[in-house]
């Protein structure tokens, strides 16, 4: 199977997590934080997800899934720990178009979870394209331990000036330099965000100037 990563923006959108276990609870821990309203549905659920919905991350239904939770609903988990159930689950969604994850079951599964890993101004994802789930989380920790805190900085820092240059400068060529030069300066720590852009525009227009020079 081959999967292509989609970042969709999922912000007060409604995901059913069908289920109350360890596995709707590992999705739920994946699916925090990205500003979704999580909804969990079971008959009984793990005091770890009580305590999630006292924070105010979930809001969970304690009753058994049924096909009318699926009303206004973006997609569905279906973790109920019964691989038949949610297969049935799976097959309701996708009468509705409504894309779901069978967990544990790619082959009833319209998307899979990556190991993710967020920073305040990036988010990195890892697949394997559901081989093994375990090397995909070994990846995204070997990640974490290797991208420094300036990667981070610096795409805060490009994303506050990128707004100002696409509406002050109209050549893309001319743009894709300026990021390029900016971005080669904030990570050498050679500037501040405040900065980063006009020394990057100098940056930008010598090296078109020597371009244009050596095509004399």
């Amino acid at each position: 199977m081959a999967y292509f990563p989609f970042m969709i923006e999922v912000e007060n959108a409604r995901i059913l997590i069908a289920g109350g276990g360890r596995s709707a609870l590992w999705k739920v821990k994946a699916l925090s934080g990205f500003g979704a309203d999580l909804v969990v549905a079971a008959p009984s659920v793990l005091p770890e997800l009580r305590e999630r919905e006292r924070a105010g991350e979930i809001r969970i239904l304690l009753q058994p899934y049924r096909p009318d939770l699926l009303e206004g609903t973006a997609c569905v988990v279906a973790a109920t720990g019964d691989p038949e159930k949610n297969r049935s689950i799976a097959a309701d969604c996708g009468a509705r178009g409504i894309p779901c994850n069978a967990v544990d079951d790619p082959a009833h599964s319209d998307f899979i979870f990556p190991a993710v890993l967020r920073r305040e101004n990036y988010t990195l994802a890892v697949s394997t394209d559901g081989k093994s789930p375990l090397m995909a989380r070994k990846i995204k920790e070997r990640a974490a331990e290797a991208l420094p805190e300036e990667f981070d900085r610096a795409t805060g820092a490009l994303g506050d000036m990128r707004a100002r240059v696409l509406r002050e400068e109209k050549d893309p060529g001319k743009r894709m330099r300026i990021f390029e030069a900016a971005a080669q300066r904030l990570l050498a720590g050679e500037c501040s965000g405040a900065d980063a852009g006009e020394g990057s525009r100098t940056d930008a227009g010598e090296k078109a100037e020597n371009t244009a020079a050596k095509d004399k």
